[in-house]
């Protein structure tokens, strides 16, 4: 029997393309039985269709939406996880805070798997992503696995890393990339910037800075576990400064006003829309500059 056509095939191949040259490489023409053909020729183009699926299945699959994702009026968890192919188990594993994957509101900041996000001046945190590997990330990061390991002794066992799982991984300095892009250092989500705390700093007066809140602030730098503990030097991503807040739920004009560092009547001059000063509501957007 001779196999010299299946041996000169080069792969990749089309499914079909391959299955024909298995077929005749194994003698198996079967002109007297044509339905037979065709069963065992169908056999063989699903059984080639699968091996693909399956050696392209262990590539890490990146969210479509980048580092994290603004909540907006409407959203959902899987409608979050689909829009950015994720799931929703690997959101609630990245964002601990989320303790009902039913309550999510308008300008909540959701922390996405494959997000790398600063830790301190020499580490980041690093959102584990479907198909990811210890070995994976260490190549990505310009690291070792037994280095990962000794940055996390919480792995067990280095072949077992879950989608939204937080990693601690090296932080590489601006300009040398993340993962050899080249480019950049820590990845940045979009709208975001990194600032450099300065003395005197507090993640309040930081935040009324840039026009947004400590809560956001925290949700963007899983690393501040305390909000009263900030070091001058610290790398921490801020919102790039809006003229616009998302009103969150509990929120009410004065509160505003204070937070933003202006007033009730200047908020209502901007907004000639709010007729009384007593009446937002959750997801409203206004202007506050």
């Amino acid at each position: 029997m001779s196999t010299s056509k299946f041996q000169k095939t080069k792969f990749p191949l089309p499914p079909a393309e391959v299955s024909q040259k298995v077929a005749d490489a194994i003698g198996f023409h079967l002109k007297g039985n044509t339905m037979l053909r065709k069963s065992l020729f169908g056999s063989i183009v699903i059984l080639f269709t699968l091996i693909v699926l399956f050696a392209n299945a262990s590539t890490a699959l990146a969210s479509t939406c980048g580092d994290t994702v603004t909540v907006q009026r409407g959203d959902t968890l899987s409608k979050i996880a689909v829009r950015c192919g994720v799931t929703v188990n690997g959101i609630l594993r990245a964002n601990p805070g989320i303790t009902n994957p039913n309550l999510i509101h308008p300008g909540q900041v959701i922390i996405l798997p494959g997000a790398t996000l600063p830790n301190d001046t020499n580490t980041d945190y690093y959102y584990v992503q479907r198909g990811d590997t210890l070995k994976g990330i260490a190549i990505k990061f310009h690291t070792s696995v037994d280095e990962l390991l000794r940055l996390n002794p919480q792995i067990s066992d280095p072949n077992l890393i879950i989608a939204g799982q937080r990693l601690v991984v090296p932080h590489r300095a601006p300009g040398t990339g993340v993962g050899g892009g080249g480019s950049g250092g820590t990845n940045v989500p979009g709208g975001t910037q990194v600032y450099i705390v300065q003395p005197g700093d507090t993640l309040k007066s930081i935040a009324r800075q840039f026009g947004t809140t400590t809560a956001v602030l925290r949700q963007l730098n899983p690393g501040i576990t305390n909000p009263d503990v900030i070091r001058v030097g610290q790398r921490i991503i801020v919102p790039i400064p809006s003229n616009t807040y998302t009103v969150q739920r509990g929120d009410t004009l004065g509160e505003i006003a204070v937070r933003f560092d202006t007033t009730v009547s200047a908020l209502l001059r901007l907004n000639p829309q709010i007729t009384n000063p007593n009446l937002i509501f959750p997801g409203q957007v206004i202007r506050i500059r």
